[in-house]
């Protein structure tokens, strides 16, 4: 692999920082949100289920997916820096981008099973419709997750797996497959977001609540926004032969992680319903203690003012020895 110019070594140092950055702090909002999740089960004395399970796997391959990341920036400023003391430096980049797919399909398909289990905890399947929709939409996704395995597999037809080298062949990723594939992965995220849509409007509630709940589950318009400049991006950062490589990375953690945040956010009501009451009643309880210190001001004033009125009448001593 030929030394990049001097003159791309900052704009690529500086991918390299942000994917370390932004890598650590997705890391620590899903970590968050994940226990968060936890304690609101344990809130409302709910049991732990498969789509919680489910959740921890998906964190799982993503703390997996971080350190991935974190290696291949690290392996990224060691070549730009050119301390090239091992040759097959770039062989393990090539490699190591490969694992980072593997693992983010993975938790991608992780993340959407653990929605679907939670429709059906919600919903069940006593419903036709639902139980039908909720089979082919997780049947597509089990067998979208397969495609790309395969697809990541054969992707190079001269170099098979894990002994990939960066030396031109003729692979998927030179082609608009990678992007075509990322907008079905954005449509498959869309469709699973309004699985939920109808069964919510049939239920016995007042239309603003009914809105309310679809809010909730529509925080999943999020993970298909990032699903989708994830796919527009990844034509332009093939192109890119040094920073490319970090971008995807870049786009691949933010897309998992931020699914992974959609499917606990949900869920994080009855802590956030906590929250709201600890601090209404924190703030009742000081205005009552303002308002209690204010009248213990004034009646203390109060207590201290005497008030005497020289003009009234004396009464006359005789009239006491009537009494």
């Amino acid at each position: 692999m030929d030394t990049p110019p001097t003159s791309s070594l900052p704009v690529t140092v500086i991918q390299a920082h942000t994917l370390i950055g932004i890598t650590c702090l997705l890391l620590f909002l899903c970590t968050t949100a994940v226990g968060g999740r936890v304690i609101a089960r344990r809130m409302v004395r709910a049991t732990l289920g498969i789509d919680d399970y489910l959740v921890f796997v998906a964190l799982a391959l993503l703390i997996a997916l971080s350190a991935q990341q974190f290696l291949l920036a690290h392996y990224l400023l060691v070549l730009l820096e050119k301390r090239l003391t091992d040759a097959n430096l770039p062989e393990k980049m090539a490699k190591l981008e490969i694992a980072s797919e593997i693992t983010y399909i993975f938790l991608i398909t992780f993340g959407r099973a653990s929605v679907l289990f939670l429709y059906r905890r919600v919903f069940t399947l006593s419903n036709p419709w639902f139980r039908l929709s909720w089979s082919v939409i997780t049947t597509s996704a089990v067998g979208f997750c397969i495609a790309l395995l395969v697809t990541v597999i054969f992707q190079c037809q001269s170099q098979p797996l894990f002994t990939l080298s960066l030396s031109p062949g003729k692979c998927l990723t030179d082609s608009a497959a990678p992007m075509a594939m990322g907008y079905v992965n954005a449509s498959i995220d869309f469709v699973i977001l309004l699985l939920p849509t109808r069964m919510v409007w049939m239920l016995q509630m007042p239309v603003r609540r009914r809105l309310a709940v679809c809010g909730i589950f529509g925080l999943g318009m999020i993970g298909v926004a990032v699903s989708i400049a994830r796919a527009s991006n990844l034509t332009h950062s093939h192109l890119d032969a040094e920073g490319g490589g970090v971008t995807i990375a870049l786009w691949s953690t933010a897309e998992a992680a931020v699914a992974l945040l959609c499917a606990c956010l949900p869920l994080l009501r009855p802590i956030f319903s906590r929250a709201i009451t600890t601090l209404s009643t924190l703030r009742t309880a000081r205005s009552s203690s303002i308002e209690m210190e204010t009248l213990r001001q004034k009646g203390g004033e109060g207590s201290k003012v005497c008030y005497v009125d020289k003009d009234l009448p004396k009464i006359p001593p005789s009239l006491y020895s009537n009494v």
